[in-house]
């Protein structure tokens, strides 16, 4: 089992005593705390060393409720995977097989074999689970983004496209797979197709800086200068502190735009500019301070 071929290494416990020292102030118990480092945490080192103490020396505790437990054999596996720790996540897998009510037929199970086998490289296997998962059920969200993530891993943007657009024809209000459709887009050139995708994620998420700076980076590869400049200007106003790229992507476009009493405004985003450079105390404050005085 996991908990005598992986022992804990004297790093491994100094990084559990720092993050149980991170939550001293918990009411909770040790055993609920780890849990709740495991169910909180987005940082793979931390969920794999924490899952691994708790399978380690909590095994009572996590007898006594099977989907407690399955659920923390899963996310330590998928971290083991992040982590390309190929031996614990063999191990973990073969426990989840062995102790999951529906066995191999389980889709969650199929799933994390799956992933194993990508982690692996046998990406052919892996495509094969997914394919039978979308022949069972065809809405399924996560068998659809990993035949995403194979195309990409494999190189293959016109595919990982193809089966991000069957995803979202499914799973319409997912703002990522929009925002990750939009730069699969952009890295083949393809830059009206990226537009109409940015549109549909602004539809999403219409107050999110960072989409609108994307949708304004996007415009301007079409040369849609006098739009792109609104929504740089609509990101900086969501957005007023440390917005570098919508301030610099405004003053580009005054290169190709100009509009009534866009002077002072010129000088309010180069100022802008030029403080959060000095405020970052950056080599180049000086550089940019001379390329706007050029400018004036």
């Amino acid at each position: 089992t996991m908990s005598s071929s992986s022992p804990l290494s004297t790093s491994d416990q100094k990084i559990l005593c720092t993050l149980l020292t991170s939550h001293t102030l918990s009411p909770l118990p040790p055993f609920l705390t780890l849990h709740r480092i495991l169910s909180s945490s987005s940082n793979a080192t931390h969920i794999f060393f924490t899952g691994k103490f708790m399978i380690k020396a909590y095994q009572r505790d996590l007898s006594r409720d099977t989907a407690l437990k399955l659920n923390v054999y899963q996310k330590t596996l998928e971290a083991s995977l992040d982590l390309n720790q190929i031996h614990d996540a063999q191990n973990l897998l073969e426990y989840i097989r062995q102790y999951n009510p529906h066995g191999e037929k389980s889709v969650r199970f199929r799933l994390l074999q799956g992933m194993f086998y990508e982690c692996v490289g046998d990406y052919d296997e892996a495509i094969e689970i997914y394919q039978n998962i979308l022949k069972e059920k065809p809405l399924h969200k996560e068998a659809l983004k990993r035949n995403i993530a194979i195309a990409k891993a494999l190189n293959a943007p016109q595919q990982a496209i193809k089966w991000l657009n069957r995803y979202l024809t499914l799973h319409a209000t997912d703002a990522e797979a929009h925002a990750e459709l939009v730069d699969l887009y952009l890295d083949e050139n393809e830059f009206l197709k990226a537009s109409v995708a940015c549109e549909q994620l602004l539809l999403l998420e219409p107050e999110n800086w960072a989409y609108n700076i994307k949708y304004a980076d996007v415009l301007c590869r079409v040369q849609r200068y006098g739009i792109a400049r609104k929504y740089y200007a609509k990101s900086l106003n969501v957005k007023e502190d440390d917005n570098l790229r919508a301030a610099l992507g405004m003053l580009l476009c005054f290169n190709y735009v100009t509009e009534a009493n866009d002077s002072k405004l010129r000088q309010y985003l180069q100022m802008y500019v030029t403080q959060i450079y000095a405020k970052k105390r950056s080599p180049l404050v000086d550089s940019v301070k001379e390329v706007f005085a050029r400018m004036s």
